[in-house]
């Protein structure tokens, strides 16, 4: 019996090679073996001749690159180091530029010293060279012949600070007489008007901006303020609003110039927020000038009014008072800018000098930029005074039924003194300080419709100290 199995694969092994027979097939195979390695070394030669090329040739681009970047690196220092130095030198010569800015605004400010020193004799001069121009229409109102409408060139001049410049002619410009003539408007029926010269008017607005002018726009007064009695033996301070909402801005006006001319050292003005011409053209002082004399009146007293003071400070023993007709400003933070606000000038809106002639105190706390006015808030007043060592703050400038209003968390008196102001509703009060800034005075008038005579006789002075008002005056609104 045959038995078949199944032959594996790894049973079968190769002969030996000399149990293989050479034929013709496997001398064709060795050949073929033979040319192919030998183009395979060729094939491996070419290549490694061609990647050492290659690096050649990338080492080459990479030496060229990298002098490139060094040439541009070289260049690039080159230029810093030239603008190193142009940058040095375009900073010294900004140095010796402003050095000489300085000292060419420090001539300038020199030349322009001397040339309003000049303008002001120049000035003097020119009104006095005019005058007798000027008057030859009023010498019949006058009552003076032609020889005695005469310059006088020796008329004399007081020099130094808060000086007072004095008449040209004694004969046709007397101070006396022009406040004695105001004067009795005070006393007369209430609308009484008084009728000055044109020449007059413009003498005495010229010689009250020459004395405005020669004080700083920030006043210094010592204590005290208001006392009883009359200039010169008082002295007085006024917060502003001289003209409008009455008949009689002229006659008040007027006065107030007069007397700053006859006492620059007892009578004190402050600009308020109707010294400004965008206000009294609208509010009436516009139209009482062009209605009684001409619109150019009024422009004589526009020029005066630029050239007022903003605020004061009133100097006590051992304390001192801010003054001002308005109120505070986020601009203000130290007195000297009061000092430099530029003058003659008029008012520009939204400025530091606006809201000194118009800003009101709130009840709230901080700045409020959205009121008409612009408004301050209570810690904003007691950090100013607390700031600047100033006892309290004492304003003006917004009707109060009570005649004033005493807000003692904000440090703030605040004055109205037009007794019977609104249907005769209001009161009228005054401030009156002594060396130790304590006493406060309140004027009460009870009838305004007679004359002003029987009024002054029943206005009632109470003399208060600031400290020892009744608590509800700090509650008093001050948009009553």
């Amino acid at each position: 019996m045959s038995v078949s199995r199944a032959v594996k694969h790894s049973d079968i092994r190769d002969p030996p090679d000399n149990l293989v027979p050479k034929n013709k097939f496997s001398v064709k195979t060795a050949s073929a073996q033979d040319a192919y390695d030998k183009i395979a070394e060729e094939m491996q030669l070419e290549l490694e001749d061609t990647r050492a090329e290659l690096q050649n040739e990338l080492n080459a681009r990479d030496d060229a690159i990298a002098a490139r970047l060094h040439e541009e690196r070289a260049d690039t220092i080159d230029k810093i180091s030239k603008l190193q130095r142009g940058y040095e030198d375009v900073r010294q010569k900004a140095e010796e530029a402003n050095e000489r800015l300085k000292e060419a605004m420090e001539r300038l400010s020199l030349e322009n010293s001397s040339l309003k020193s000049a303008r002001a004799n120049d000035e003097e001069l020119f009104l006095k060279l005019t005058l007798p121009i000027r008057l030859m229409p009023y010498r019949t109102q006058l009552g003076l012949p032609d020889e005695q409408i005469e310059t006088d060139l020796s008329a004399p001049q007081v020099s130094g600070t808060y000086s007072a410049i004095m008449p040209l002619d004694d004969h046709c410009f007397d101070l006396d007489t022009i406040i004695s003539k105001l004067k009795k408007a005070v006393w007369s029926w209430p609308g009484t008007k008084v009728q000055l010269l044109e020449a007059q008017i413009w003498w005495l607005c010229t010689r009250a901006k020459n004395v405005f002018m020669s004080q700083p726009a920030l006043l210094e007064v010592n204590a005290p303020i208001n006392d009883c009695g009359y200039p010169p033996k008082a002295n007085y301070l006024f917060l502003g609003n001289y003209v409008d909402y009455g008949t009689q801005s002229l006659e008040t006006i007027c006065l107030c110039f007069a007397l700053k001319i006859k006492y620059p050292d007892k009578f004190f003005m402050l600009r308020g927020s109707h010294e400004r011409q965008t206000v009294n053209l609208i509010f009436g002082f516009y139209n009482e000038c062009r209605n009684r004399y001409r619109s150019l009146l009024w422009s004589w007293f526009i020029q005066t009014m630029n050239c007022m003071p903003f605020a004061a400070i009133i100097n006590g023993v051992n304390d001192k008072i801010f003054c001002v007709s308005g109120g505070l400003s986020p601009h203000l933070e130290n007195m000297d800018q009061i000092r430099d606000i530029p003058r003659p000038a008029p008012v520009l809106e939204y400025s530091l000098a606006y809201d000194l002639l118009t800003s009101v105190p709130a009840t709230g706390s901080g700045w409020d930029e959205v009121a008409e006015r612009g408004a301050f808030g209570r810690d904003i007043s007691w950090n100013f005074c607390e700031k600047h060592k100033f006892n309290r703050i004492v304003r003006a400038s917004q009707y109060l039924r009570t005649g004033y209003v005493n807000a003692r968390k904000a440090r703030i008196v605040s004055l109205w003194s037009a007794p019977g102001f609104w249907a005769g509703k209001s009161l009228g009060a005054i401030l009156i300080v002594n060396e130790k800034l304590e006493l406060f005075s309140k004027l009460r008038s009870k009838d305004m419709c007679t004359k002003a005579v029987s009024a002054l006789k029943e206005i009632t002075r109470i003399a208060l100290k600031i400290r020892n008002v009744d608590e509800d005056e700090d509650d008093l609104d001050y948009d009553e």
